[in-house]
């Protein structure tokens, strides 16, 4: 027999160029942190300080994620993948909302954040919820040890969702590596935010940076997990509501950290678009427009792999 083809020879001969695809999609998969979108445990805190005002100030601030846990916990559970006896890992867990609602089936449950403004709220709102079989982990998750943690295949189900704590493949085999049953990961893949494109279309005379449509970023987690072996389970989950907002400074604190790289909010620009909503604001000092946000749902087996590459 001959020597098997390379190169320009393999892809005459018929062969599918699979390093090249796989050099494709992990170059769109991590062109995340290439664009700021792995910002600091600092950038986070002051996410979690400004979730905790808005929630004072409005106990449905968290309405939409809550219908989004339920529609997912349906679907895992539906899936036979939370069960009493289950262990799970939510990796970037934000508030807990997740976590807590994982907790109410399976038997324990680690949340994991680099930001300890957002574990105070997890902590907060698992006991709030009642549960208590969750432990709470402050750590950035891509340069976490997990050996060193006991992680190693210690779950059966790894969570993350919405999270740049998975930004690169290397992450993303570290998932794989904590897990041994399944693995989920949701990203977006459309967000229209109504007053976020009026205020870049009339403040900035451009769209908003694209983090709020990168489907690229769900079709490059598919096909690299794909060309590593595996088979991912796709499913879309849309929400489209009417939502009002204060036109206050925490408000364009938010939208500061929008439209910069690095989710940063600089007091100029903070106060530039303070005065923006403060002038298009109704009587009532509020904001109505339409929010439409696509979540698109990857579920794999770790265990079923074959060799693609």
């Amino acid at each position: 027999m001959g020597e098997e083809p390379m190169g320009k020879e393999r892809q005459e001969a018929g062969y599918f160029d699979w390093e090249s695809q796989y050099a494709l999609y992990r170059g769109v998969w991590e062109s995340r942190q290439k664009k700021g979108q792995n910002p600091s445990e600092a950038a986070w805190d002051g996410r979690a300080a400004d979730w905790k005002k808005e929630l004072s100030k409005d106990p449905a601030f968290f309405g939409g994620l809550d219908r989004r846990v339920r529609e997912t916990v349906s679907f895992l559970r539906g899936r036979g993948l939370l069960q009493p006896g289950s262990t799970v890992a939510d990796i970037g867990c934000g508030p807990g909302h997740f976590a807590a609602a994982f907790a109410e089936t399976a038997a324990h449950v680690a949340a994991l954040d680099i930001s300890g403004g957002m574990l105070e709220m997890a902590r907060e709102y698992a006991a709030a919820q009642g549960v208590k079989n969750v432990s709470f982990v402050q750590a950035d998750f891509s340069s976490m040890d997990v050996g060193q943690a006991g992680w190693e295949r210690a779950f059966d189900l790894v969570f993350a969702a919405l999270t740049p704590a998975v930004a690169s493949v290397e992450d993303l085999e570290k998932l794989m590596g904590i897990s041994r049953g399944f693995c989920f990961n949701s990203s977006f893949v459309r967000w229209e935010d109504g007053l976020e494109r009026r205020i870049g279309r009339e403040l900035y005379g451009r769209e908003p940076r694209p983090l709020r449509g990168r489907d690229d970023w769900f079709y490059a987690c598919f096909n690299l997990l794909w060309i590593m072996g595996y088979y991912p389970e796709t499913r879309y989950y849309c929400t489209d509501s009417e939502v009002r907002v204060r036109a206050d400074e925490d408000e364009a604190r938010y939208y500061a950290r929008c439209f910069s790289p690095d989710m940063s909010a600089d007091a100029g620009e903070t106060e530039r678009i303070y005065r923006y909503l403060q002038g298009i604001a109704g009587e009532d000092g509020m904001i109505s427009f339409r929010e439409e946000k696509w979540y698109g749902w990857l579920l794999w087996d770790v265990r079923k792999k074959t060799v693609r590459r």
